[in-house]
């Protein structure tokens, strides 16, 4: 490991867990390091998980003099940041994924928000890469809410929190594959604390999903954390809808064998038992902003969505039954 220390303590402290993302981790670093010039008092942490594209060696020999850079064997996300977190010198701990860019000012704004609002975590949704493929703006669009306020949870590619909290909190559920973030999120507001989303605080994603079948994958990993999440309410929308939906398909199976229909007709059975979760996801998506952004590729999308939560809820109910 490399160690490059401060004369005196940094005032934020950037964390980067990285693997295999050589394909962007220029890109990333470069962004982040003009921030921190800017900013001033700012350290650089990452965290490579045994990278094999070169990841590593580029962080050690390209980065070793701005940064402290360990290697971890392997892990979850979470014990990579939790480990970024033991590391740090400073009052604030800002998670950055290594296939995201930020502003020069990122750093400034994020303590702007703290000194005027004085949440415990801040920090924004992604921004869309230029020219973005239409099932990452699509899904973008769906999701991005116009105004700053308070949340539940922020994705923790681009957050910001207090350190004495993160501390106090218990950092990351190291134990969840993914979803690490929801799970904090839930912590923290089950503790009192708030959670703040300002756009001031964005940053670019470059490494969305850009296919039908990339969200599809990228939706079944997160399912993976989602079910087996400590924190998460039993009134959760997306796990009761989740449960629902898997109910109608099975029920729309049982109908398609009973019914004395034709082929045609029993797939249609089951086609339509998929439906009705992903539509009105849909209407409450308009209800909420009055606007749908591309209604059908949208419905196409909640139809993919909740498709892979209900394979990883069948998936880690039958883990849960092996234990």
């Amino acid at each position: 490991m490399t160690l490059n220390m401060p004369s005196d303590k940094p005032l934020i402290s950037v964390i980067v867990p990285v693997y295999n993302s050589m394909g962007v981790l220029e890109t990333c670093l470069r962004s982040i390091l003009a921030a921190m010039a800017h900013f001033g008092k700012a350290e650089l942490i990452l965290i490579d998980n045994g990278s094999t594209d070169g990841s590593y060696e580029l962080l050690r020999e390209g980065y070793g003099r701005d940064a402290k850079v360990l290697q971890q064997g392997s892990g979850t996300i979470a014990s990579l940041r939790n480990r970024g977190a033991e590391l740090a010198d400073g009052q604030y701990l800002c998670f950055i994924d290594s296939d995201c860019v930020i502003s020069a000012r990122h750093l400034h704004n994020a303590l702007d928000v703290f000194n005027t609002v004085n949440p415990a975590a801040t920090g924004c949704k992604y921004d869309l890469p230029p020219s973005p493929h239409w099932v990452e703006e699509t899904w973008s669009q769906l999701h991005r809410r116009d105004k700053d306020g308070y949340v539940n949870y922020l994705n923790a590619g681009n957050f910001i929190i207090k350190k004495s909290v993160f501390d106090r909190i218990g950092g990351f559920d190291e134990r969840l594959p993914t979803d690490e973030d929801a799970d904090l999120g839930g912590r923290m507001l089950a503790a009192g604390l708030s959670i703040y989303e300002a756009h001031d605080v964005s940053a670019t994603h470059l490494g969305n999903p850009k296919s039908v079948i990339g969200f599809f994958k990228k939706e079944l990993w997160h399912g993976s954390g989602m079910f087996r999440m400590h924190s998460r309410p039993y009134l959760d929308k997306v796990f009761l809808a989740t449960i629902l939906h898997v109910c109608l398909f099975i029920l729309g199976i049982i109908l398609a064998l009973a019914l004395k229909i034709s082929l045609g007709w029993r797939i249609a059975a089951v086609f339509f038992a998929l439906l009705p979760v992903p539509a009105a996801t849909l209407c409450f998506r308009f209800g909420k902003s009055r606007k749908v952004y591309r209604p059908l590729r949208a419905l196409l999308l909640y139809c993919v969505f909740f498709a892979a939560k209900g394979v990883a809820m069948i998936r880690e109910f039958f883990r849960a039954l092996g234990r």
